[in-house]
């Protein structure tokens, strides 16, 4: 039975701990299931019965950006993290276990994806191994001189990628609100925090889901409901979809807000609700003391 390193930092990981316990799982699957070169064959069948999710492809690689790529033409999907956290320094030597990753690689035409993620140095070697054991022993110990140095690079080339997550979710909100035009009068406060409620429910919202939620709220606004109300009636009910209010006299889109118009007739003060103009001239709390 095969064994490999397991990163026991994970727990520290913003992007892990952000996962649902349902996602920690299938996050664990795919790395206890791929290939030794990070390589598992494309398919959700096996990962949903095991795992008992229902993940379509678009949903399961939105969840796993960046960590998980699809290459249709291999008919595979490639996690490149798992190879640099099993392999640090890199696949340059000619030991059995290395020399079978490197065909791997190779074999499915991974090998100039992997040099354009970590650099020309961490793969440079492409052809087989032969028998030229005496110069192999040489090159490995020149490697070994090396380990440190590419610690260090690594180590710096982390603290870059650190640096560069919050622009990069930055830069993607804003791609995002481009992409899908939201308009004016969405909170995009509100907006964010309904796409989150989506993944908490295990209902992440697709790009084509994200559309036609935008269009079912301009239609509900134009039947009278304010679009933030819909938004954080779904919120509160979790519900995946937007509905119409329940109550259409709480939008302001239709009715505007007013003074309570009682006044205490000892003490000569006015109350200070605001109602909204549909529902009378007096809030709940005073519209039952009014002489008739």
């Amino acid at each position: 039975m095969s064994k490999r390193f397991t990163d026991t930092e994970k727990w520290k990981d913003e992007w892990y701990l952000s996962l649902t316990n349902d996602y920690k799982i299938v996050w664990q699957w795919l790395l206890d299931n791929c290939n030794q070169a990070g390589i598992l064959k494309r398919g959700l069948y096996l990962l949903n019965t095991l795992c008992k999710t229902n993940f379509t492809e678009d949903v399961f690689l939105e969840i796993f950006q960046n960590r998980v790529y699809l290459f249709k033409t291999q008919n595979i999907y490639f996690i490149p993290k798992f190879l640099k956290y099993q392999y640090e320094v890199g696949l340059n030597s000619f030991k059995p276990a290395i020399i079978s990753v490197r065909k791997e690689l190779i074999k499915h035409n991974l090998d100039k994806f992997i040099k354009e993620l970590y650099g020309n140095d961490y793969l440079m070697i492409t052809e087989s191994l032969g028998n030229d054991y005496g110069i192999i022993k040489d090159k490995d110990k020149d490697k070994d001189k090396d380990k440190d140095k590419d610690k260090d690079k690594d180590k710096d080339k982390d603290k870059d990628k650190d640096k560069d997550k919050d622009k990069d979710k930055d830069k993607d909100k804003d791609k995002e609100y481009k992409e899908f035009e939201i308009p004016d009068f969405l909170d995009k406060k509100l907006w964010e925090e309904y796409l989150e409620m989506r993944i908490k429910i295990k209902k992440p919202a697709t790009k084509k889901a994200k559309e036609l939620v935008l269009a079912k709220l301009q239609k509900l606004r134009e039947q009278g409901n304010n679009p933030n109300q819909v938004l954080e009636q779904s919120i509160l009910n979790s519900w995946q979809g937007v509905f119409a209010l329940k109550d259409k006299e709480l939008s302001d889109t239709k009715y505007k807000k007013i003074p309570c118009a009682w006044i205490d007739d000892e003490e000569g003060r006015g109350c200070r609700e605001m109602i909204f103009e549909g529902k009378g001239k007096f809030c709940s709390e005073h519209k039952f003391k009014i002489k008739k």
